[in-house]
């Protein structure tokens, strides 16, 4: 396998985490949408729903941040080389992914946690 075999499999996995998170995420809101009673949340779905909109947060924010990052990087290289689509450039600086992956743990962790609130806010329900 080569490195470029690896990074196109790891794009892949973690492209397919991404839309996944995103939709669990709203399933999540939609499940926690389910169970409120008249107008209220009970308050052991509070924390899910929260979690879970937070999710959706680092999701646009993750994207948004490596917009920026790599337009600015971008921008960069042309003014120095030229922008010519075939202009050999510098190597990416190593912290310009770090915004985004940072987002993308956080997303995850608190897409995560959220379903572990959920799941124990509905089975205390069912269980009292």
């Amino acid at each position: 396998m080569t490195l470029e075999e690896a990074r196109k499999l790891t794009d892949l996995f973690t492209a397919k985490a991404s839309d996944l998170t995103s939709q669990l995420a709203f399933a999540g809101i939609a499940v926690v949408w389910i169970f409120k009673t008249g107008t209220s949340l009970p308050p052991t779905l509070r924390w899910p729903l929260w979690l879970f909109v937070l999710c959706l947060f680092f999701h646009y924010l993750q994207y948004i941040l490596a917009g920026f990052l790599w337009d600015y990087f971008t921008t960069d290289q042309e003014k120095k080389y030229g922008s010519d689509k075939d202009t050999k450039i510098a190597d990416s600086p190593n912290w310009i992914n770090l915004p985004h992956s940072i987002c993308y743990i956080l997303k995850i962790f608190s897409l995560f946690l959220g379903y572990a609130m959920l799941l124990y806010g509905i089975g205390s329900a069912f269980l009292n």
